[in-house]
């Protein structure tokens, strides 16, 4: 299951009882999809950081059973500092984060990997690179096996361990005009 079709179905249960959501994504991490999530769930999305409160309060009240995914990237303010404090504590708070739903597609059992991970964005993005990451991967793997996996994909190496991506470094340099690095030197 795709990362967005999860977040999707868990903003679905979220909404379970509930007419309006709050997410704080301070990481930006789903801010260019969140429009497409809320009308998965058939919610209005009301962005935080284009919509004056006193608004949001005066349509919440106009249409009090209404679906609203209240929406920001900004991290979630202090009580005393909450113009929609009344509003946020009658609704629930909804969160996501793409590593920990990373962490779940790869199979890792360790959350202590999070960080690790979220340090390697870049390389995550990529779908095609998870996809073949994911065949490498165990459960139990820890750091340096991640990486090391990570480098077998980038050499589009059959094995993880260090002599096959050795080898495949040492063909790429062997015969740079005739191959990538990413070439099989079987063929």
């Amino acid at each position: 299951m795709s990362a967005d079709k999860r977040v999707a179905e868990a903003l679905a249960a979220a909404f379970v009882g509930q007419h309006t959501l709050f997410w704080h994504d301070t990481d930006q991490e789903f801010a260019t999809d969140v429009a497409a999530f809320s009308a998965a769930v058939d919610a209005e999305l009301v962005r935080l950081d284009e919509t004056p409160a006193l608004q949001i309060k005066r349509d919440i009240e106009r249409k009090p059973g209404q679906r609203r995914l209240i929406f920001s990237t900004a991290p979630e303010p202090a009580p005393k500092d909450d113009w929609l404090l009344d509003v946020r504590l009658r609704s629930r708070t909804f969160s996501a984060d793409a590593t920990s739903i990373l962490l779940e597609d790869l199979g890792l059992t360790s959350l202590s990997l999070a960080p690790h991970l979220k340090a390697r964005g870049r390389f995550l993005r990529a779908k095609d690179r998870v996809d073949r990451l994911k065949r490498l991967v165990l459960a139990g793997d820890d750091a340096q096996a991640i990486d090391r996996k990570m480098m077998a994909v980038l050499l589009r190496s059959d094995e993880p361990d260090a002599l096959a991506i050795t080898m495949r470094l040492l063909y790429g340099l062997w015969a740079p005009g005739e191959a990538r690095v990413g070439d099989d030197p079987r063929a």
